[in-house]
């Protein structure tokens, strides 16, 4: 199950988030200030990370930034009041962020951008483990290739094919996986991973 992080040093309004995601398919864990979320994602896994931008001692634009430094897949999002231009600006470009909400946010709107950013780590994870695989695949496309002296019409390795044709199923069979995955979650997949022809 994914974990959403949120952070503020306000409990009225974790309260409130915490009572408006309920119902969410997804695990929640909350912190009152900087330091308590990043003690908590010294032993919790968070694939989301929703902090307010105003807040004492560190600011959620400095929390983000340590989380970035520290756990770059967690993908962080931001809740703020200040609507000044240079803010926005400072935490856009700065921030790393993959959505920049601005408070009040409405119950729905923050369900959908949580869900995205959910959608958006579950897919970058899923092309994290497909690396090595990829890198299975090239190797062996090189090992034939060498062997063959690239020459077009050379026998190749019958064992080479074999192994080929078993990593591109695991391949097909996990981009299934994922979009199961993602429409029981409500999320949709297909402006993010094309499907593949047959």
């Amino acid at each position: 199950m994914q974990t959403v992080l949120t952070v503020d040093d306000d409990p009225n309004l974790l309260a409130g988030i915490a009572r408006t995601l309920a119902r969410e398919p997804f695990r929640l864990l909350q912190a009152s200030s900087g330091d308590e979320a990043l003690s908590l994602m010294m032993t919790e896994p968070v694939d989301v990370l929703l902090t307010d931008d105003r807040m004492p001692e560190m600011t959620g634009g400095v929390l983000v930034a340590h989380v970035h430094a520290t756990y770059p897949e967690v993908v962080t999002m931001m809740l703020t009041g200040d609507t000044s231009i240079g803010s926005l600006t400072q935490a856009i470009n700065h921030g790393h962020l993959f959505r920049l909400l601005l408070k009040p946010c409405a119950a729905d709107d923050l369900k959908d951008a949580l869900r995205a950013a959910l959608t958006h780590k579950l897919v970058w994870d899923r092309c994290r483990e497909a690396v090595p695989l990829l890198a299975q695949v090239n190797n062996l496309l090189s090992s034939v290739d060498a062997r063959t002296g690239g020459a077009h019409g050379a026998a190749v390795d019958p064992f080479a094919c074999h192994t080929l044709a078993d990593l591109a199923r695991h391949l097909d069979r996990e981009l299934v996986r994922l979009r199961q995955s993602l429409r029981q979650s409500d999320h949709s997949l297909e402006p993010l991973v094309p499907k593949i022809p047959r």
